[in-house]
């Protein structure tokens, strides 16, 4: 046998020769169609992208004037539709991107991001509450949406839910600073000056200059030396509230300065700020009381007057300004006028012992039948009806007999003047 002979090769029967060639061009086929079908697409598919590409540009202008000219041509869909909502977000039409998005709903994360931008502009906090939690589930946890979450619940009187949302966006590297914020702020509204305190000093240690928040530095160190005054540490607040009025000098942070100071015995600092306040505002209330307590303690009863004189050109609201009225008129020996001052005193006050109680009833029992009907009522006196309307209806499945609840219910339907909290049965809070 010859081992060089090279071997015989076997040659491929014809019908598998046949279906080896259809194979292949059916495949080229397919390809072939595939490739038409995936350019149709693209061509098709080159408007949206378009219109895509504006809104992500923030040209909402443009998006929309794009949009409006491709429905002429091809009609419309529920993806045009939705594209239309955003752009209409963008350009502040908040209300017809509410309803489109209410009637088609959202398709991705960019419209829910849209859809929650306008209900929040429109302070219907409940709809936007709803609508951040899915966008949330899309995204998970995203600063911007944790922290309108948050706000919205602040808003609806949540505050347990709200320390959770604002803790998570504490929790989000480079947002530690902005989650304290609003942590420190939902303890505020609880009246907790400790942990307010801890929260806001965790955000200077955060950043140091206050600088990179979503308030001011000045706003922020108003507001941080406000809780150290009223936590008990009028050193610290002086240091912090004269930081704030270096870069905003308003009247509220001079009149804390001058309390402050007051504290520490340090009276003639304590004059100099609330002169300063009234300089920035002639009106500011606390600071001409204080003045005038100052020209009392020294007998000078006209002089005090003097500082009160511009608060009584209006009504006086406030029971602290009605009471140094009686006391400077009963050194100046007039009699009527101390009369009358002290009758005020005694209206004024009982107003606001209503007032405080009604603050208390929302502080410690929240979720309370009068708490959640003074939140309606509030809502329905800013005129934000659509918040006002779900609180009272909500209340009404389980009160539908109490006359105050009914009048409140009739005056959000007819868009009317709520009936007056003085009708409030303090005695059952």
């Amino acid at each position: 046998m010859d081992m060089c002979a090279k071997p015989a090769v076997q040659s491929v029967p014809r019908d598998r020769r046949s279906r080896l060639r259809s194979l292949v061009l059916f495949l080229i086929a397919l390809g072939f169609i595939a490739s038409v079908i995936g350019g149709v697409l693209w061509w098709d598919d080159r408007p949206f992208a378009a219109i895509e590409s504006h809104l992500q540009n923030e040209e909402f202008g443009r998006a929309l004037t794009s949009i409006n000219a491709y429905r002429r041509v091809q009609g419309s869909s529920t993806r045009l539709i939705i594209l239309r909502a955003r752009a209409l977000t963008g350009l502040g039409r908040w209300q017809e991107a509410v309803q489109i998005f209410e009637q088609v709903g959202p398709d991705n994360a960019h419209a829910y991001r849209a859809f929650a931008d306008a209900l929040l502009h429109l302070e219907q906090w409940s709809a936007a509450e709803g609508v951040l939690q899915v966008l949330l589930e899309l995204i998970g946890d995203e600063k911007d949406a944790l922290h309108e979450l948050t706000v919205c619940r602040i808003k609806l009187g949540r505050g347990d839910e709200a320390l959770e949302s604002a803790h998570r966006l504490a929790a989000i590297s480079g947002s530690e600073g902005r989650g304290n914020v609003l942590i420190g702020k939902i303890h505020e509204t609880q009246n907790n000056a400790r942990l307010t305190i801890e929260s806001w000093k965790r955000v200077l240690e955060i950043h140091p200059d206050a600088k990179g928040l979503q308030v001011t530095p000045g706003e922020f160190t108003a507001m941080y030396g406000s809780a150290l005054l009223d936590g008990g540490q009028p050193e610290e607040a002086v240091s912090v509230l004269k930081w704030s009025v270096k870069t905003r000098p308003h009247a509220e942070t001079f009149a804390m300065i001058g309390k402050a100071c007051i504290q520490l015995n340090r009276k003639p600092e304590a004059v100099a700020a609330w002169k300063q306040a009234i300089s920035l505002d002639r009106l500011n209330r606390e600071s001409r009381e204080e003045l005038a307590n100052a020209a009392l303690q020294q007998s000078a009863p006209k002089e005090a007057l003097d500082w009160l004189s511009p608060l009584i050109e209006g009504n006086v609201e406030h029971s602290s300004t009605a009471y140094i009225l009686q006391r400077t008129y009963s050194l100046l020996k007039d009699e009527k006028l101390s009369s009358h001052w002290r009758q005020q005193v005694k209206e004024l006050r009982f107003r606001e012992d209503r007032s405080a109680a009604i603050e208390h009833s929302l502080i410690e029992a929240p979720n309370s039948f009068w708490s959640q009907y003074i939140r309606a009522h509030r809502f329905a006196t800013a005129e934000n009806w659509s918040e006002a309307a779900l609180l009272v209806t909500s209340l009404l499945e389980d009160e539908p007999t109490i006359p105050l609840l009914q009048d409140l219910a009739a005056a959000i339907r007819t868009r009317g003047n709520p009936p007056s909290l003085d009708r409030l049965p303090i005695d059952q809070f």
